[in-house]
């Protein structure tokens, strides 16, 4: 019995051992049919390795044919002006996004603001007009970089600040957030995981934006999602 059970525990060690020196790419050709019927599709391809035959390709489209299916991604990259174009496709500009001359009213959430390189991105005729809201964490009144917020925004009457009341410091979620009005009862959420400042927006970033968002016209009950973000 205990001999049983020795050779047991030896056979079971020793495929351990086998299954993590084994690469994991490609996977064996036992678990091309299993994983094929796992993600579904008839034009779901796998190309196999095996060595010594060359590359197999495994298809559960009876006509044999290549067809690929390309779901683009709702996430984009920033635009780096140092990197060549071809770097650069599909790409987004903090220009693009706050230079609509259609911009009434803009709320920017983040962490570290340098307020004259956000202003800059807005289109020169209504730069000035548009209503700015600038919402950070730095509350306290010492907090150096709250002070500097709130001196650069005395150059430009549109912008009001609003401080987020933080009290930790860290493990502490701050949005980084762009929430667009436009003059024609359009809006826009734009997510972000860049700073307002410029090094970050020379580094790769990622963004992700909301269509055109219109206006509700029929009244409904308020969610607490509206109430918390919009009526507070």
């Amino acid at each position: 019995m205990d001999s049983s059970r020795e050779i047991k525990r030896r056979r079971t060690s020793n495929d351990s051992e086998v299954l993590r020196c084994r690469s994991i790419s490609p996977p064996p050709k036992r678990l091309a049919s299993a994983l094929k019927q796992h993600v579904g599709g008839p034009n779901i391809e796998l190309n196999i390795v095996d060595k010594g035959k060359g590359p197999e390709t495994l298809s559960r489209n009876k006509a044999n044919t290549r067809s690929r299916r390309t779901v683009a991604s709702p996430v984009q990259l920033n635009f780096i002006e140092e990197l060549p174009a071809a770097s650069n496709v599909n790409a987004v500009s903090l220009g693009s996004i706050l230079s609509d001359p259609m911009i009434k009213e803009c709320w920017l959430f983040n962490y570290l603001f340098d307020m004259d390189f956000a202003m800059k991105h807005f289109d020169p005729d209504t730069r000035d007009i548009v209503q700015v809201k600038v919402v950070h964490g730095s509350w306290k009144r010492e907090d150096m970089n709250g002070i500097g917020i709130e001196e650069a925004a005395k150059r430009y009457p549109n912008i009001q600040i609003v401080k987020a009341y933080m009290p930790e410091v860290y493990g502490t979620h701050h949005s980084k957030m762009i929430v667009l009005f436009k003059h024609d009862d359009l809006a826009q959420v734009i997510l972000l995981t860049a700073n307002f400042i410029e090094r970050d927006w020379r580094m790769s970033q990622a963004i992700w934006k909301t269509p055109l968002l219109p206006l509700q016209q029929q009244a409904t009950i308020p969610s607490f999602f509206f109430i918390s973000f919009v009526v507070v």
